[in-house]
């Protein structure tokens, strides 16, 4: 199955961040507000289903991080 967005699925996308982008300066408490909120909510939980984040080793990443300022 491909990850790619259909033409359909694109047009939908772009209404979509041009809708939220409306949003990104209502108040709080308001009908718009509430939904900015919504969506972003949203959005969040698509992004942690779909793209989760890639979370090293912690043993890995000090050595990286040592690593990186020469303490290695």
């Amino acid at each position: 199955m491909s990850n790619a967005l259909t033409g359909d699925q694109k047009f939908k996308t772009f209404v979509l961040i041009l809708e939220m982008e409306s949003l990104m300066l209502t108040e709080p408490n308001t009908l718009e507000g509430e939904k900015l909120d919504v969506l972003v909510t949203l959005i969040e939980a698509y992004e942690r289903k779909h793209f989760p984040p890639d979370v090293p080793d912690p043993v890995e990443a000090i050595k990286f991080e040592m690593e990186q300022k020469g303490k290695v």
